[in-house]
């Protein structure tokens, strides 16, 4: 994580992050259960990487809004690269986020991976927020393991683009 120029690990080992929380690539991250993913739900408080309805611990408008504009891809490109497989906890797959800490977050759609628009979003967005963002709809979001193609991850502002599998990759959830 970078706050004002310097740089920091988030963890090094388990002990650094909250429970059930894992450290995995410097983050602290919800981790990926033997039935199929982490997941965090609307409906379930106790759900891993919950956000209430209308709060975000990252400063993200509620309901998908982004800086009061609304939704930045519509429910045409639901699914997008990631497929429309029914998610593991109800619902529809909606789309799919990929996190590279120190890079711009990407987000898949019906032409395939694209860095997000805002050059800024990075890893320490909520998934569920985040997610909310390009589907408004969605009510959870599941973590999945990284899929094997090469997205297109830009530096902060938009300044270089690097391409790689990425670090955490989840599932946007809802229905369409």
């Amino acid at each position: 994580m970078c706050v004002s120029g310097t740089c920091h690990i988030q963890c090094r080992d388990k002990g650094d992050c909250v429970s059930p929380n894992i450290c995995e690539a410097g983050v602290c991250t919800p981790p990926l259960p033997s039935s199929g993913g982490a997941r965090g739900t609307l409906d379930d408080p106790s759900a891993a990487g919950v956000v209430e309805s209308g709060q975000s611990d990252s400063g993200a408008g509620s309901g998908g809004e982004a800086g009061g504009g609304g939704s930045l891809v519509d429910d045409s490109e639901s699914a997008g690269a990631a497929g429309e497989a029914n998610c593991v906890n109800g619902g529809r797959e909606l789309g799919q986020i990929v996190y590279w800490c120190s890079k711009v977050n990407v987000h898949s759609t019906s032409s395939g991976w694209q860095t997000d628009a805002d050059c800024d979003s990075g890893c320490y967005e909520d998934p569920l927020s985040y997610c909310a963002k390009f589907w408004p709809k969605t009510s959870s979001y599941e973590r999945v393991p990284l899929s094997p193609e090469l997205k297109p991850f830009d530096w902060k502002y938009c300044a270089n683009v690097e391409y790689s599998r990425g670090e955490t990759q989840y599932t946007c959830c809802g229905s369409l």
